[in-house]
């Protein structure tokens, strides 16, 4: 049986889409908690209209999963398989 040991860390946070962007906005008393878009989910019926949400398109520390998968893939698993191959590569970097 092999044993295998990831030393580096790797963060797809709402903070931000990598460690180094979590940990200054984290530092820096940011939140990541904010107001759920309407195109992205139907809160209308909900007590609740805030979620913590990771950076996405052009936000400022936004995850690119492109540079993760390959584009032609993006489409073929769900978002949270995205934030773990994302997370998993940063931390293998």
């Amino acid at each position: 049986m092999r044993r295998v040991v990831v030393t580096g860390i790797g963060l797809v946070t709402p903070l931000g889409a990598t460690a180094a962007a979590s940990w200054s906005n984290l530092i820096n008393a940011k939140s990541g908690i904010r107001k759920i878009p309407a195109e992205l989910f139907d809160t209308s019926d909900l007590s609740t209209r805030i979620a913590g949400l990771v950076p996405r398109d052009s936000e400022e520390n936004s995850l690119t999963i492109e540079n993760y998968i390959a584009p032609k893939d993006v489409h073929k698993v769900d978002k949270f398989i995205h934030y773990g191959i994302a997370a998993g590569s940063q931390a293998v970097e």
